[in-house]
């Protein structure tokens, strides 16, 4: 229909290519005690180009922490949510926040030479609980 406008939302406020991995960290965390360092993520080369840049230790911001995997893997996991405020200004600051972040490990799954051939934006999510076994 002419002149008709369709919205859509996302559910949580970080990158679209991170929702998946959002999802998976918070149905972990509901179901097992799991530490950031016992995170390891395999992204795919757009992935990586898109969300694998490692978040600056000295002085995060709020843009870099939207579009790292680490960054919602590991605040999602210490929070148990997915809001606006684990990606506010104070959050991003927060010591034990982007600290956790480094603690993951994400890998990539092929080089980035070949983006074109491999656009898909997928993402391989492990968590080791070790401390349970």
């Amino acid at each position: 229909m002419s002149g008709q406008v369709e919205s859509a939302f996302k559910l949580y406020p970080s990158c679209s290519v991170t929702l998946a991995l959002t999802d998976g960290v918070l149905q972990i965390n509901n179901t097992a005690n799991i530490d950031p360092q016992d995170i390891e993520l395999e992204i795919s080369p757009a992935t990586e180009m898109i969300c694998g840049d490692d978040l600056n230790l000295e002085n995060p911001q709020v843009g870099d922490a939207l579009f790292s995997v680490e960054y919602v893997a590991a605040s999602v996991l210490l929070r148990n949510q997915a809001t606006l405020t684990v990606f506010a200004a104070e959050a991003v600051a927060d010591p034990a926040q982007y600290s956790a972040a480094f603690r993951c490990c994400v890998r990539p799954l092929g080089a980035t030479a070949g983006f074109v051939q491999h656009s898909q934006t997928t993402q391989k999510f492990i968590a080791n609980n070790t401390a349970n076994s």
